[in-house]
């Protein structure tokens, strides 16, 4: 009885999401009306590349060369390109739910669709931001097994359709090292040869290296050797801080005290101009690198769960980047979802995000004065210090930490340090049963000075 309850409820949770996803898609088409310019284009470029002699030769303009396999999805033969894109990210946005429940910590699922679909309304199912987000997604999980190969390939796709995730191999990396690491621990008289050493750098390095090679051939070689193919490098570097990034937002905020600045289309979005549009971008970069270097140094002492580090270094790259539109949120939500943790403030940022797009948008049909715009300007800047309060939440607080394939993550550990005061209560614990508590625990490390502690805790981040 228990047993069929409990399919009937997860039967009941996926018609719930197909239906949600439906509703969205017809907003999105019908209410919206975010779909048409976005998905116009894709199926131009999936057009052009798949059908249109020379075919296999157009690339797009603004975006990676792979990108033209999920634009592809216009060509599904629904009778309309807008409706066929809707319906296939419709698809995958229910399959990502479905791994989630699958694959996923406990209540990951239901967090995933809360999310997207509170705040993504206007982006879900009419950008392609989906894919690349479930791709590192599934890294993650492949990570957590310590099957790292997959992760790696898993991080090329997403860096091919989004170059983003790149902020994220060497999280994998850190934890590639550590494992190799327990693995010379456990063989005790090998630690010190010299070959044992370097069989062990090359297990790590090997993972890195084939990430840039897929990386290499399926983007930078065909950007390289078609005419114009470097654009969309050339486009990303020349955009202007837009209004809806939080350097945006320190521009209005410079308007209030007296700093010119006006807001102009270009890019096929809306940008500052003025004195602060060239001074702020250079020292964001340099947050940025510090605020990567930070996390990867904090998880490589092992004060960072590789599922915190994932999500503190994509939170770093949107709180600094000069562009931050509504659908690079999509990239963070999933992240969030099966990290646990911090639930209200994640539902804060999505609903304040879907206010931006697609309620309260002012540029659909031309540029409003700024002080028109002071309703919107005061979300989007509500929603960028809820995402900087977070980034700086997972970035420095340190009390504990929730690692959930076991402690292999953290650096010189052995099985046996392993068992901590769970394992002198209840015996030896294996790695394995840290990977079996998933659905009902995780494992929680704490730090205090010259030892740690592990013990079972719910939770997350």
């Amino acid at each position: 009885m228990g047993e069929r309850w409990r399919w009937g409820r997860q039967l009941g949770g996926v018609g719930l999401v197909v239906a949600a996803a439906a509703l969205t898609g017809v907003l999105s088409a019908r209410v919206w009306d975010t779909a048409r310019y976005d998905v116009g284009e894709y199926a131009q470029y999936a057009r052009a590349f798949w059908v249109e002699a020379p075919r296999f030769r157009a690339l797009p303009v603004e975006y990676p060369p792979p990108a033209v396999a999920p634009f592809a999805l216009t060509l599904l033969p629904f009778g309309d390109p807008v409706a066929a894109f809707l319906i296939g990210m419709g698809v995958v946005f229910v399959a990502g739910y479905l791994l989630c429940l699958r694959l996923g910590t406990r209540g990951s699922a239901t967090r995933y669709a809360l999310y997207l679909l509170l705040g993504a309304q206007g982006t879900l199912l009419d950008r392609y931001d989906l894919f690349p987000a479930l791709l590192t997604l599934g890294a993650l999980w492949c990570a957590q097994r310590r099957n790292f190969i997959p992760a790696y390939v898993l991080l090329a796709g997403g860096i091919a359709l989004k170059f983003y995730p790149v902020v994220l191999v060497p999280a994998v990396a850190i934890v590639h090292w550590h494992e190799a690491a327990s693995g010379a621990c456990r063989r005790p008289e090998e630690t010190w040869q010299w070959a044992a050493r370097v069989a062990r750098a090359a297990r790590v390095v090997s993972g890195p290296v084939l990430c840039v090679a897929l990386v290499g051939v399926s983007t930078l070689l065909p950007m390289v050797l078609s005419p114009g193919g470097l654009s969309a490098l050339r486009y990303a570097s020349l955009r202007p801080v837009q209004v809806e990034s939080a350097l945006g937002t320190l521009m209005w905020l410079g308007t209030l005290a007296g700093i010119p600045a006006t807001v102009q289309s270009s890019f096929a979005s809306q940008g500052f101009v003025g004195p602060l549009a060239g001074a702020l971008p250079g020292p964001a970069a340099l947050l940025f690198l510090a605020g990567c270097l930070w996390v990867y140094w904090q998880q490589a002492r092992g004060r960072m769960s590789m599922e915190r580090a994932f999500l503190a270094a994509l939170c770093v790259l949107l709180v600094t980047s000069k562009v931050l539109s509504a659908q690079y949120l999509i990239w963070a939500l999933p992240l969030a979802a099966e990290a646990g943790g911090l639930e209200a403030p994640w539902m804060a940022i999505a609903a304040l995000t879907t206010l931006d797009y697609p309620l309260l948008f002012p540029y659909s049909f031309g540029i409003p004065p700024l002080d028109e715009a002071g309703p919107y300007m005061v979300v989007v800047a509500a929603r960028n210090a809820l995402l900087l309060g977070v980034t700086l939440f997972l970035l420095f607080r340190q009390a504990s930490m929730v690692s959930r394939a076991g402690a292999a993550s953290v650096p010189h550990e052995d099985a046996g340090s392993r068992e901590g005061e769970h394992g002198r209560k209840h015996g030896r614990e294996r790695v394995a049963s840290g990977r079996r508590g998933v659905a009902s625990g995780q494992w929680a490390i704490r730090y205090g000075r010259g030892q740690t502690q592990v013990s079972i805790k719910r939770g997350g981040i």
